[in-house]
């Protein structure tokens, strides 16, 4: 059964023409010489520390709550929304009747530029579009004037993956329900054994689900470095990989332009010429050490990352063992 939306005023699907009008009501909002509406959120980033899934719903390694807490703080949500005027956005994820998402967004009126973005991200409820009929498989809560002290930064993004219900405290960022990562995650370095962060279960889980997908489909991965190759910013023969090498590569995975060559360290195929990248180095880093005579310091890199790869992915149980044995 769908949430049921019971504030003081509520506002169906509301047009983006509505959407706009209140969005310009927002004291942080302004609009620019080029008539667009620019809002100043509070919060600028997605909140990784802040986000708990319930523990009863999920096998998740990450932050829990448990199920008594999670209805604690819906029942402190219910009762904001219920002396507010609140808007619902309602629409598809995904255009193939056989299988999209019907999705559905609890605003407050107070926040609509958040409304406004996501209805512009859903593909439109139809014709036949009944809210009272309307049950989405997916409903997402915003409260941004709702603290909830005693989480990190007095804000809460909780998740039950048994209703399908995201409620969102103390947060205007758009996107906080589907994003990952944020400022709490820049600059760290991520390893997981699968499709983390966007499947919230068991790492083991990700890593052989992930393996099921790609033994079943004909999916291709690929992996771009964006950084430097080399060594650090502070290495002198370190080259950095540019915007426009990043754009050329990218334009050469989807027109299938790039021509590949066996890689010997690690089994997987690497680049040997994209159109619009002119330097091997940059495809191949292999070269670039091997021409600064560095190739003593590239096969150590080459062992030690082999080595740590086998030690992480042999701690999770339950992971299928192929992957480990496929670091060689």
């Amino acid at each position: 059964m769908a949430y049921q939306v019971n504030g003081s005023r509520v506002e169906w699907n509301p047009t983006a023409a509505r959407l706009r009008e209140l969005t310009e009501q927002m004291p942080n909002a302004s609009v620019t010489e080029f008539g667009n509406v620019a809002v100043k959120a509070r919060v600028d980033s997605r909140s990784t520390r802040s986000t708990y899934l319930v523990e009863d719903s999920t096998n998740s390694r990450g932050q829990t709550i448990t199920r008594a807490e999670y209805d604690r703080v819906a029942a402190i949500q219910d009762a904001h929304i219920a002396k507010s005027h609140m808007v619902v956005v309602d629409g598809y994820i995904g255009s193939d009747p056989q299988f999209r998402t019907r999705a559905r967004l609890i605003m407050e009126a107070a926040n609509a530029n958040v409304a406004g973005m996501q209805k512009q991200l859903y593909y439109p409820a139809g014709a036949d579009y009944d809210p009272a009929t309307w049950e989405p498989d997916t409903t997402v809560i915003y409260t941004p004037n709702v603290e909830a002290p005693g989480y990190p930064n007095d804000r809460l993004i909780a998740v039950d993956l048994t209703s399908n219900i995201t409620r969102v405290l103390n947060s205007d960022y758009f996107g906080e329900s589907t994003s990952a990562g944020g400022k709490d995650e820049e600059g760290k370095f991520l390893r997981v054994p699968g499709t983390n962060p966007f499947f919230p279960r068991d790492m083991a889980d990700m890593g052989n689900r992930m393996l099921e997908l790609l033994d079943s489909h004909e999916v291709q991965a690929f992996v771009l470095n964006t950084g430097r190759i080399g060594g650090g910013d502070d290495h002198p023969g370190s080259k950095k990989v540019t915007i426009p090498c990043s754009s050329a590569i990218v334009q050469g995975i989807v027109e299938g332009t790039i021509e590949w060559a066996g890689d010997p360290e690690f089994g997987y195929e690497v680049a040997a010429a994209i159109p619009g990248v002119e330097d091997i180095e940059i495809l191949q880093p292999r070269r670039l050490y091997a021409r600064q005579g560095r190739m003593d310091e590239h096969e150590a890199m080459v062992a030690r990352l082999k080595r740590e790869r086998r030690e992480f992915l042999s701690s999770f149980p339950g992971l299928d063992e192929s992957l480990v044995k496929s670091l060689g």
